[in-house]
């Protein structure tokens, strides 16, 4: 079974969280420490990327984790505001 890119896995996660959906961005950049991976998105969507005390992100972040384990590579969210 052919596994999602990291991309596309983290970007159907978070596209039902946010209003304006089609309105983010993930950029991956990869260096000997692992894997980090950067979301844009609006200002207006930040409130629900992050969640109530900041459990929707956390469990984002788990979940990334758990798909870099697959190929032994640490993951890290970062969330950025979309600059326009």
């Amino acid at each position: 079974m052919d596994l999602p890119s990291l991309e596309e896995y983290m970007g159907s996660l978070i596209a039902p969280l946010l209003r304006s959906w089609v309105a983010h961005d993930i950029l991956r950049t990869q260096d000997s420490l692992g894997i980090l991976l950067v979301i844009h998105v609006d200002k207006a969507d930040l409130a629900y990327l992050i969640g109530s005390q900041g459990k929707t992100i956390a469990a984002l972040r788990v979940l990334a984790r758990a798909y870099g384990s697959r190929n032994r590579l640490p993951v890290s969210l970062k969330i950025l505001e979309k600059r326009v």
